[in-house]
């Protein structure tokens, strides 16, 4: 008769959590925070006529738009390789 195998090992198909994904959180956390703090009303002007709307907003476009930048540059920098 033949003698017993040993299982072999299935590989992991769960995530783990990376440092990428700690800084990520911490950063998101960080914003949110940041935004609630800045709720008073202000002026906005760009490129266009002046609006008054919260900071809130400013500052979430502004994260918006370096985010999206930042995505950008990412992608390009793939290509490339």
């Amino acid at each position: 008769m033949s003698e017993p195998r040993e299982p072999i090992p299935q590989p992991r198909t769960g995530r783990r959590i990376g440092a990428r994904h700690v800084v990520g959180l911490i950063l998101v956390a960080t914003l949110i925070v940041f935004l609630a703090e800045n709720t008073r009303k202000v002026k906005i002007r760009f490129i266009g006529p002046e609006v008054e709307a919260p900071l809130l907003f400013a500052l979430l476009i502004s994260a918006l738009l370096g985010a999206l930048m930042a995505l950008a540059l990412a992608i390009q920098f793939r290509r490339r390789r």
